[in-house]
């Protein structure tokens, strides 16, 4: 066997690889050839073969795919153009200590989001925004889309980052409009996502605009299919609730940002029930919390217990790794740990105060983790976290940047 098989090797006491249902091996190897995965193997076997030039023994922690947030705000909903860099380098470098890998985002900066991603070495999904009004990025529909074709260009053949359409408030477009979106979305292979119109309110006014609720617009104009993934998803009735079923549509969970603004925890048991493809997001940096998705996790475990269709802590913990991909599409490429996809991984202490046995472990990751257990992540097989420590950047100087950038006077202020 060539010894260039692999250039790194992880040893950890429990891995999950997210491929099969409750699965949790013991004692495996995880080995690493230019940013990939080459193999994951049971000790003994891995001792048989060639040593790659780093070997990292994690002996009582457990090695999973990196997490993926599939809602976060890194830049944040408003910002002036000096401020956005600092606040999306520091929302990173939270979510890079709390063992996520992977993230998407829809804010009015998309292309600072991209930058700053690429200069993290974090993986990206970034949403240009669309709107048919005046904003301070363009003037017209035609501009933000010339300028989300510009993005989608820039990066169609970059390793880490993939771009979307992230169109402004459905209420806000025009069905001209929505179609237009629709033709390039199919064109380009690439995903919309909405901000979906949840309340009695949003759709009364979609009702005076549109003649139409949300959904049933939405299948009028061609959008309710596979490449619409809808954030904050819910006041479905019960015929919408299939119909969204049926169509295979994509939601991404944010039930901190909801709780926090009062709309109180999103249907995971009736969204489960309809067959939708649900994933997790903070919302962080806009409404949630955190850009961790610790808490939505713990959430997501809890908000349904006890009632129908309600997911299993390994459900829930598939939301954030192996759903979350295939929600954003990349589940080619990350998501379960198997050979050929990038090593997009996270180690966490598995025997420390959080979770002190390896009883119901998976059970206990989910209710109990935080990013006070992560102890080491790598993208591509890059080193992003060691021993809970940044290898990439200097958290200290990160911080006091995007501090000095929040403090700094505006124009006019």
């Amino acid at each position: 066997m060539s010894a260039e098989f692999a250039d790194l090797r992880i040893d950890a006491r429990w891995t999950i690889p997210m491929t099969e249902r409750e699965v949790v091996l013991e004692d495996h190897s995880l080995f690493v050839r230019d940013g990939r995965i080459a193999a994951l193997v049971p000790r003994a076997e891995a001792d048989r073969r060639p040593l790659p030039p780093v070997v990292v023994e994690r002996p009582q922690h457990l090695l999973l795919p990196g997490l993926i947030d599939t809602e976060a705000r890194a830049a944040g909903l408003t910002g002036a153009e000096e401020t956005v860099a600092p606040a999306v380098a520091l929302a990173i470098a939270r979510m890079l200590t709390a063992g996520v890998t992977c993230f998407a985002d829809r804010s009015g900066f998309p292309a600072a989001v991209a930058r700053g991603a690429v200069a993290l070495g974090i993986r990206a999904v970034v949403g240009a925004p669309i709107a048919e009004r005046p904003t301070s990025r363009a003037g017209s529909l035609a501009a933000d889309l010339g300028a989300a074709l510009a993005l989608h260009d820039e990066y169609k053949d970059h390793p880490s980052i993939t771009t979307a359409f992230a169109p402004a408030p459905l209420q806000e477009l025009t069905d001209a409009g929505l179609e237009r979106l629709q033709v390039l979305a199919d064109e380009l292979d690439t995903m919309v996502v909405v901000d979906w119109p949840s309340s009695a309110a949003a759709a009364r006014e979609s009702v005076a605009r549109t003649g139409r609720r949300p959904i049933e617009r939405l299948r009028h104009l061609g959008l309710l299919n596979r490449s619409l993934r809808a954030v904050h998803l819910g006041g479905l009735e019960p015929a919408e609730l299939r119909a969204a079923g049926a169509s295979a549509i994509a939601a991404s969970l944010c039930a901190s940002a909801d709780l926090r603004r009062g709309a109180g925890l999103p249907p995971i048991a009736e969204l489960r029930a309809a067959g939708l493809r649900l994933a997790l997001g903070s919302d962080g940096g806009a409404s949630g919390d955190d850009v961790g998705l610790w808490q939505e996790l713990r959430l997501g475990a809890l908000a349904a217990r006890g009632a129908a269709h309600a997911p299993s802590a390994w459900e829930v913990l598939a939301m954030a790794t192996c759903d979350g991909a295939e929600v954003l599409g990349i589940d080619r490429d990350v998501g379960t740990l198997e050979p050929g996809k990038w090593a997009d991984l996270c180690c966490v202490e598995a025997l420390g105060p959080a979770i002190p046995t390896p009883v119901d472990l998976v059970e206990q990751l989910v209710l109990c983790g935080g990013r006070e257990i992560v102890r080491d992540v790598w993208i591509a097989g890059r080193s992003a976290i060691s021993r809970s420590q940044p290898t990439r950047f200097d958290w200290t100087e990160i911080r006091d940047r995007a501090w000095r950038a929040a403090r700094r006077p505006t124009a006019g202020g």
